[in-house]
């Protein structure tokens, strides 16, 4: 196989840099919450870098025409991965995590339900029929799901709690993965606007999605405020610290890349400090 197909098939589950971040955000999650057998931790790991890789293939073979304008660089656009070998790729990842969601059930049936359902979203948010993404809101909902809300439940459930303990600080965390993911689509507005999709940038403009997430910062800050938690100022500082960053977008809209970037980094850093001995 040559160099640029074995390169086509590693981008293929890329989208700008998910399948590292998304992961390792739902694994800390899990570490957060107290999952501690390495056995477990591993299954879960796994599951969720696969159903990532499916989510990102999957979506980008949806999204294969209208990548060829916002993502030239992606392998189908370039020519590296043809669809058919997509579809064969997509197929493979989605079999690969069903399977461990057969190992989590093991351990847990109702956690291995919830990543059924995860797994669903993942197909749903691009499927044709369905395509979730194409709701402005629900968009970065299913996402922010995947990597905090079914990555909490799933942890609680295997832990033998309630998948509802400990779900104070659940809500300002979504918030602010909301505010993420409005800059993240502020990349793919040709590429949406050809699909039909109705994201923040396209329904409202640029800066006035800005102008929202900048809120929402602050309304998850706020209510993160009133939340005990250890690291509850560590995290407040560091939501303080993404403010300016999402600010510069308001007068140069072509960084937005690198802002997603680092905003999605610090994100994670709130998660582990507001998270940290939350539900002992």
């Amino acid at each position: 196989m040559k160099k640029s197909k074995i390169y086509g098939f590693l981008a293929l589950p890329r989208s700008y840099f998910s399948l590292t971040t998304s992961p390792a955000i739902a694994l800390l999650v899990s570490l957060m919450v107290g999952i501690s057998e390495p056995a477990t931790l591993t299954i879960l790991y796994f599951f969720y870098l696969l159903s990532t890789a499916f989510l990102n293939s999957y979506n980008n073979l949806m999204d294969a025409r209208s990548d060829a304008l916002t993502k030239d660089r992606f392998p189908i656009p370039l020519g590296l991965v043809t669809l058919r070998e997509a579809y064969l790729f997509s197929a493979f990842t989605f079999t690969a995590a069903m399977f461990l969601s057969i190992l989590i059930s093991q351990i847990n049936y109702l956690a291995g339900y919830a990543v059924f359902i995860d797994l669903a979203l993942a197909f749903l948010y691009s499927s044709p029929r369905i395509r979730l993404k194409r709701f402005p809101l629900v968009k970065g909902g299913v996402l922010v799901a995947h990597t905090l809300i079914i990555p909490f439940t799933v942890a609680n459930l295997i832990l033998g709690k309630s998948p509802l303990h400990g779900t104070n600080p659940i809500i300002p965390l979504f918030l602010l993965g909301l505010a993420v993911h409005t800059v993240q689509d502020i990349g793919d507005i040709e590429g949406d606007k050809m699909m039909g999709d109705k994201t923040l940038p396209i329904i409202l403009g640029v800066k006035k999605s800005v102008s929202l997430s900048l809120i929402l910062l602050i309304i998850s800050a706020g209510l993160l405020a009133v939340y005990d938690a250890p690291y509850k100022v560590l995290g407040l500082a560091i939501i303080a610290a993404q403010i300016p960053l999402l600010s510069v977008l308001l007068f140069r809209v072509e960084l937005w890349k690198y802002v997603f970037w680092v905003t999605s980094v610090l994100a994670a850093g709130v998660v582990a400090s507001i998270l940290y001995g939350c539900c002992g």
